[in-house]
């Protein structure tokens, strides 16, 4: 059984790895390389912009090191937005 002190540990360990990932993911963005989101233009705004599904689905990309599904991931995002825009 893990406690909800080491539950919170792991997270935090994996935070680092995460904000690793999308600092990396945002300085290949300056470059046109990958997508740059219109719903966030930083990490933070980024990080705290998603669901906590999506947060989950980006712990585990980061963990692969997966840039491609994760622009996928910020790709179907943004389309969803605007789609919602257009509805209102």
């Amino acid at each position: 059984m893990i406690t909800k002190k080491a539950r919170s540990t792991d997270m935090m360990k994996m935070f680092g790895v995460v904000r690793d990932f999308l600092d990396r993911y945002y300085k290949a963005t300056r470059s046109d390389r990958f997508h740059r989101p219109k719903f966030a233009d930083n990490i933070q705004s980024l990080w705290y912009g998603l669901t906590e599904e999506e947060r989950n689905k980006v712990l585990i990309l980061a963990r692969r090191d997966d840039f491609v599904a994760f622009e996928e991931m910020l790709l179907s995002i943004d389309e969803e937005n605007e789609k919602n825009e257009e509805n209102n």
